[in-house]
């Protein structure tokens, strides 16, 4: 196989199928694809199984399709590497079945690889869309252009640095030497793996487009990252916790360390509301970095904090944001 395309699915039933349809249907394909989809024991996984054998018997005999149906929901990163595990093809694209990818990003990608020494990961513009969004009639909230920075790790922290694994092809031989996911991590994971990947090979590259190629819906309130927001947060500061230790702060030079900073800094935020103590461990982080920390943005806090002190400007913006809270409530 050259491509495994492993689409995972939890309750998202009324995008895959079309997703599904979508796929199939392509032209644009290596003639060697395989299709894997992973069903995290959604409630419609009885209809879902006997739907897509059904519709399986129709598709191009190019497309090998096949379904793995969990018996419990263990979270993406273990449906994902249970995908994986059971791939064949030289690269690995990943879905969640509520997003898609413009059919020549899997050809363009994978040429691209060819071409230049197999990157570790290969990816290229992509887009947030919104929810109601698909391939005939698409709205694009923000169009991103990756790039990477060495080194890796920390670039993929970085406030602009965020680049869905989904937007690029990953190379499977790396992927199973990088150990793949963290079965324990639920959110933020994309990330966590990037980082371990770039260990075992650095090799990251953007294969240039004109346009987006993959499409990520935004609008999911039940999405993982907005239902476990304290958890998200938290793996967002182990993950540049991981980094810092990883690189070595004396093997950094001032302008990586102030991007640690400033990832520290909007995590920190968070946590001066929902966690105070791990605010406390965290600003210690960041006045090891730099004694007289003075954050970045917004404008206000950064004034304040010249004035006041830091943890005094964040005082004194919660009340803001609870008292605005207050006062819209009361306004409805």
């Amino acid at each position: 196989m050259n491509i495994s395309i492993i689409i995972t699915n939890y309750q998202q039933g009324k995008f895959l199928l079309p997703l599904l349809d979508y796929l199939w249907k392509s032209n644009y394909f290596p003639h060697e694809v395989e299709i894997i989809v992973v069903d995290n024991l959604s409630s419609e996984s009885e209809f879902l199984r006997q739907t897509l054998c059904h519709k399986e018997q129709q598709v191009s005999s190019l497309i090998t399709t096949s379904f793995i149906f969990l018996d419990q929901n263990f979270g993406p990163s273990y449906s994902r590497n249970r995908g994986a595990e059971k791939a064949q093809g030289q690269y690995i694209q990943l879905l969640d079945a509520d997003d898609w990818i413009d059919p020549i990003k899997i050809i363009r990608q994978y040429n691209f690889a060819l071409k230049n020494n197999f990157p570790s990961f290969v990816t290229s513009k992509w887009a947030r869309v919104t929810w109601e969004s698909d391939w005939n009639h698409r709205k694009d909230i923000f169009i991103y252009q990756p790039h990477f920075s060495d080194p890796i790790p920390l670039s993929v922290i970085k406030d602009d640095g965020f680049v869905p694994l989904m937007s690029g092809l990953i190379n499977r031989q790396s992927f199973l030497e990088a150990g793949g996911f963290r079965e324990d991590m639920w959110v933020i994971e994309d990330v966590r793996f990037l980082i371990y990947l770039s260990k075992i090979n650095p090799h990251f590259m953007v294969c240039p487009s004109e346009e987006p190629l993959f499409f990520y819906r935004v609008g999911n309130n039940q999405s993982l990252s907005n239902s476990r927001k304290l958890e998200f947060v938290n793996a967002c500061y182990a993950n540049a916790v991981y980094v810092e230790e990883l690189l070595g702060l004396e093997n950094l030079n001032d302008s990586q360390i102030e991007i640690l900073i400033k990832a520290y800094g909007n995590i920190a935020r968070f946590f001066f509301e929902h966690d105070r103590a791990k605010f406390k461990e965290l600003l210690g982080r960041i006045k090891k970095l730099q004694p007289k920390y003075i954050p970045h943005s917004p404008k206000a806090l950064r004034y304040l904090s010249h004035l006041l002190g830091y943890e005094n400007a964040e005082a004194i913006a919660l009340k803001y944001r609870q008292l605005k809270k207050i006062i819209n409530s009361r306004a409805r």
